[in-house]
């Protein structure tokens, strides 16, 4: 199966799998497929993901680092892939991904696929989020460039814009509310000008304090839980309120969870079928397609009524049971 892959991966150009998902998500939003949410605003995530690590093999494009080990510094060689995904609600669709080159950070990347990602999918989506890396200037105004909201994680207590709001939000109250068992206090303030870089262009900042109850695995104790978020935005507060930034930034782990963690614990993306990185991105691209094309059939197809109480795994192994058990020539029911 692993040569297969790889001979497949190595005879197929990125633009031709690119141009299937094209097709298929279109069509799927024609159809009314891809719901939209009339309360919320549709995101745009983009994140890295390091895909290859060895101290050996290599490759003219490996990217290479420097580590320290007992035995004193060596050089590491690795790949890196950046990929968009778009949420919906509660759906989420893989659209696009470049590999990281030489020469050029996460970011810079992450730049490149956005712009083949606003061209292709433009008017699919409103904003981008992203991780507390992005909350770099050039990369907000590329954004804003291409009339895209932009929003990313605010870690750095070095900036002045954090300085400035924590200031603020001192003397402030804080809204309250509770939902799923968290209570939510959150600051938000608008108009912020003392991000240098972004040449005026106010910014919005979103602080909040969240408190929830934790039973610990260990020790079987319930303990409160109080964590604490800052997001830095472009977009207003007529557009989206603060509850919406608050939940539109913790759906930033949808690319973690179903982006790369599903994609490399049950579809294998990290599995090295080809040591070339044209290869490597065909075979990320070949498995968008296949987990947009899964999950589409899972929800369109299959009745509330009949996947009530399965899992994903479930259908996976129904799936695959009919592959090895089916009469060849009959046709498979419809079972919706």
């Amino acid at each position: 199966m692993a040569d297969q892959m790889g001979r497949i991966a190595g005879k197929v150009s990125a633009e031709d799998v690119r141009q299937v998902n094209r097709k298929m998500l279109r069509k799927l939003k024609r159809n009314k497929g891809m719901r939209d949410k009339k309360e919320a605003r549709v995101f745009v995530i983009v994140d890295g993901h390091e895909v290859f690590c060895s101290d050996r093999k290599k490759c003219p494009r490996c990217l290479e680092r420097t580590i320290e080990t007992k035995k004193g510094e060596k050089i590491q060689y690795y790949h890196r892939i950046v990929m968009a995904t778009l949420i919906c609600g509660g759906e989420v669709y893989h659209l696009d991904a470049e590999m990281q080159e030489g020469g050029e950070d996460e970011v810079a990347c992450a730049v490149r696929c956005l712009e083949c990602v606003i061209r292709d999918y433009g008017r699919s989506f409103d904003a981008v989020l992203a991780d507390g890396l992005y909350a770099r200037a050039p990369f907000f105004k590329m954004c804003l460039r291409h009339g895209k909201g932009v929003m990313a994680v605010l870690k750095d207590d070095r900036r002045e814009v954090m300085k400035d709001a924590q200031g603020l939000m001192e003397g402030m109250t804080a809204d309250q509310w509770e939902e799923d068992g968290v209570v939510y206090r959150c600051w938000d303030i608008e108009g912020f000008k003392s991000w240098d870089t972004m040449d005026g262009t106010p910014v919005r900042v979103v602080r909040t304090v969240e408190t929830r109850l934790v039973k610990r695995q260990l020790t079987k104790k319930v303990e409160m839980e109080i964590t604490e978020w800052w997001w830095v935005t472009t977009i207003s507060k007529e557009t989206l309120s603060g509850p919406g930034v608050v939940t539109a930034g913790h759906r930033r782990w949808a690319i973690e969870n179903e982006g790369f963690n599903e994609l490399v614990n049950e579809w294998y993306a990290d599995h090295l079928y080809k040591h070339d990185t044209t290869a490597m991105l065909v075979i990320w691209l070949l498995l968008f397609v296949s987990y947009n094309l899964f999950h589409a059939f899972i929800r369109l197809n299959l009745k509330p009524q009949i996947r009530f109480g399965k899992t994903i795994r479930y259908w996976v192994d129904q799936i695959k049971a009919d592959f090895y058990t089916w009469p060849p020539g009959e046709i498979i029911p419809n079972t919706s």
